[in-house]
This record gives C-alpha cells, sequence and structure tokens, in this order.
C-alpha cells in the first residue's frame, strides 16, 4: 500500500502550513498570556479555504477529499490547537453534517 502524498494533497500541506507560520503563531504567545481569542483568525481560516476543505466546490467549499482535512488540521494543530479545534468542528461537524 503506498501512502504518499499526491501533488494536491502537498499544495494543501504546503499552504496550511504557511497559513499556520504567518497567521497564527504571530502573537500566539501574547494571547495565550493574555487568555485572548483573536475571533478574526476563524474569519482568515475560512477565506484560506480550511473551514470547506472536505465541502464540494458547488456548495462553496475547496473539495477536497478526507486526507486533505487531515493534513490541514495536522498543520493547524502544529501552529495552535485551539485554531485546529475551530477548524476540524466547522468542517466535520457542521459542515460534513449538512452535507450527510
Amino acid at each position: 500500500m503506498d501512502f504518499s502524498l499526491t501533488a494536491e494533497h502537498e499544495l494543501i500541506r504546503e499552504s496550511a502550513y504557511k497559513f499556520g507560520q504567518t497567521e497564527i503563531l504571530p502573537g500566539l504567545r501574547e494571547r495565550d498570556r493574555e487568555a485572548k481569542s483573536d475571533r478574526t483568525m476563524l474569519e482568515k481560516i475560512g477565506a484560506a479555504g480550511f473551514l470547506g476543505v472536505c465541502v464540494p466546490e458547488q456548495y462553496g467549499g475547496m473539495g477536497a477529499d478526507y486526507i486533505s482535512c487531515g493534513i490541514v488540521c495536522e498543520e493547524l494543530e502544529r501552529a495552535d490547537t485551539s485554531a485546529r479545534v475551530a477548524m476540524s468542528v466547522q468542517a466535520g461537524i457542521h459542515s460534513m453534517t449538512l452535507m450527510q
């Protein structure tokens, strides 16, 4: 069995990694220290397309597969657990429930 990522998976991984580095990590220590969340973070995650990663394009999503969703979760988790939780709840619980 080949567990190699496709070129599309690698692009999604790179995009999610860069997002975490540029949008989540800056200011993270201060937000944690002050016990504050950045409400605009969810908007940024949405604008990057990650909230609809597995939603078909015809409904405004990225149209990617579940492996892509897992990759995005891993890369957001690398930056900040709360960002990954927000994304995975939206993508996994809300969006996928509506799709079903």
